[in-house]
């Protein structure tokens, strides 16, 4: 009996001395939920670029950024011309960089998607540019403008997230 005392007194002490080393393991670094794009209340949230609000959810964009601590910060932008000509602040990484897909309103990384500009595409701060997750629906949106070109092009199966 004294000897099982000892057990468990030897293991409450060990997942004590364990606890904080357990958690001080996942400072530090994001999960997949943090590296997510952000959810843009269309019409009341404002672009980190220029502070108008954005309104038109075919041309948002996002960048998440991630500083030395860890903690990952979400930037809404209301052309994607915007997010791409975005640099990270200093002492903090892009990690992941979204568009939103012109037809289907879903975020995709912008790594997978095809990115097109027409000149005379009316987007909030007059980029003329638009993303979308399939490369067909890019060229069908060109030809249906008359004219544009592909600046960016997907080289994957495009993953696309749920619109929020």
């Amino acid at each position: 009996m004294n000897a099982r005392f000892i057990n468990w007194k030897f293991l409450i002490c060990f997942a004590l001395a364990c606890a904080p080393l357990v958690a001080i393991s996942g400072c530090g670094k994001p999960d997949d939920d943090d590296l997510c794009p952000p959810q843009i209340r269309f019409g009341q949230d404002t672009c980190h670029a220029c502070g108008m609000i954005i309104e038109d959810e075919r041309y948002a964009a996002a960048v998440v950024t991630v500083g030395g601590s860890g903690a990952a910060e979400k930037h809404a932008f209301d052309d994607i011309g915007e997010m791409l000509e975005f640099v990270a602040p200093a002492g903090t990484a892009a990690e992941r960089r979204y568009v939103r897909d012109a037809s289907t309103r879903n975020w995709v990384d912008v790594a997978k998607a095809t990115l097109v500009k027409v000149p005379d595409l009316k987007t909030p701060m007059g980029s003329g540019i638009a993303a979308y997750a399939d490369p067909q629906t890019a060229q069908a949106a060109i030809a249906a403008r008359g004219g544009g070109a592909i600046i960016a092009r997907n080289s994957s199966a495009a993953t696309s997230h749920d619109a929020r």
